[in-house]
């Protein structure tokens, strides 16, 4: 992912999303928060969930490793998270928000 562009992301489960009473994605960098969307900031469609980040959101990283983990609610009351997944924050030559 860029800083300051607009990636989106598709996460395909397992199970249908009509089993999820909740589901996090969190971004971090250095052991730090700096981004979780849950299932109200998303697109569900059966088995796939779909965000989109904005600019400003992918200008809270600095160019490195970002870690992301998804962590859900299930109807049913069990709770399961996923691996943690590495990706790069690649750096631009001029940072900010093109408006």
């Amino acid at each position: 992912m860029y800083r300051g562009t607009t990636p989106t992301f598709t996460f395909t489960l397992s199970v249908d999303t009509s089993v999820l009473s909740e589901i996090w994605f969190t971004f971090s960098q250095d052991r730090e928060e700096l981004l979780t969307r849950d299932m109200s900031e998303c697109d569900l469609d059966g088995t796939t969930i779909t965000f989109t980040m904005n600019q400003n959101e992918t200008l809270l990283f600095h160019d490195g490793t970002v870690e992301m983990q998804v962590r859900a609610l299930f109807t049913d009351g069990t709770a399961g998270a996923s691996e943690i997944v590495k990706m790069q924050a690649s750096r631009i030559l001029r940072g900010g928000v093109i408006s």
